[in-house]
């Protein structure tokens, strides 16, 4: 593995690195290192919360110079293992100490951890995935800086670009209409965060449900998937007579995503679904 040489830049400020957060340079810095395909537009925006069309990518350009990390290191280990990367690191004449401790926060975080794997999937599968997921981000109107553009949102775009493409619209699991795929939301089967990492790498743990009531129902221990694949309701819960007037109309549809390999799942989430559990869909 060949690891470029550190750069001094005197023009970095101090100042400016040390007002972002150490979870901010951290994504940074794992981002510029392992994704050929970004930039320090990208970086202002996703993760620095910054528009990008005033801040022109320098901050995060600074964040990178005050480490010493120059445009030659874009990318330079893509396709890396990251403990194999902070190994040779270690090794190395040059003192990478502050940029290994970066590296390692990100090992102990596990919603960065599964949305940088996600998304170094995706890259693995088709060389334009980084562009897609950047104009999947872009064209979410809700997006307008770090608040929103989180961890999350960015593992639910990687999500719906590895099971659905570029797709415009999906099928609820639940209902089984189709929706524009704004209106959709993938869930985890078992709640995300009960889900160990393999588990939350495993695109079979999902399922697509619309925005437009079917997400509460689930999450909300409304709605269950038998043991049969079929959509039931809870039977614990005294409901009013409107809400289980539409319930009804869901009752005994046949869930496309139920399958021995996710009956698994499925499995749990109704054991946390009885009145002693407390399910949380997070």
């Amino acid at each position: 593995m060949d690891i470029p040489d550190l750069v001094q830049y005197p023009k970095a400020r101090s100042g400016e690195y040390q007002k972002y957060t150490y979870e901010q340079i951290s994504r940074v810095v794992k981002q510029w290192l392992f994704i050929r395909d970004t930039s320090h537009r990208e970086l202002d925006r996703e993760i620095l919360g910054l528009d990008y069309k005033k801040s022109k990518g320098y901050e995060a350009m600074n964040v990178l110079h005050y480490l010493g990390l120059g445009p030659v290191f874009k990318g330079v280990f893509q396709g890396f293992e990251l403990d194999i990367v902070i190994k040779e690191m270690s090794r190395n004449n040059q003192d990478f100490t502050n940029i290994i401790g970066y590296l390692q926060w990100e090992e102990n975080n596990l919603d960065f951890k599964v949305c940088h794997n996600l998304i170094l999937t995706g890259i693995t599968r088709d060389n334009h995935f980084s562009k897609k997921l950047k104009e999947s981000l872009k064209h979410d109107n809700g997006i307008v800086g770090i608040a929103d553009v989180d961890l999350f949102r960015k593992e639910q775009a990687a999500l719906k670009l590895l099971l659905f493409g570029t797709s415009a619209e999906i099928q609820c699991a639940i209902c089984l209409r189709s929706f524009p795929i704004d209106l959709v939301e993938l869930i985890h089967i078992k709640p995300r965060s009960h889900c160990s990492e393999p588990e939350r790498l495993d695109l079979s743990a999902v399922m697509p449900v619309c925005r437009i009531g079917c997400d509460s129902f689930y999450k909300n221990n409304y709605l269950i998937v038998d043991n049969h694949g079929r959509i039931s309701i809870t039977t614990y819960k005294v409901l009013p007579d409107d809400l289980l007037s539409e319930l009804k109309k869901l009752e005994s549809n046949y869930c496309p995503y139920f399958s021995e390999a996710t009956e698994e799942y499925f499995s749990y989430a109704r054991q946390l679904s009885q009145p002693s559990g407390q399910l949380t869909f997070v």
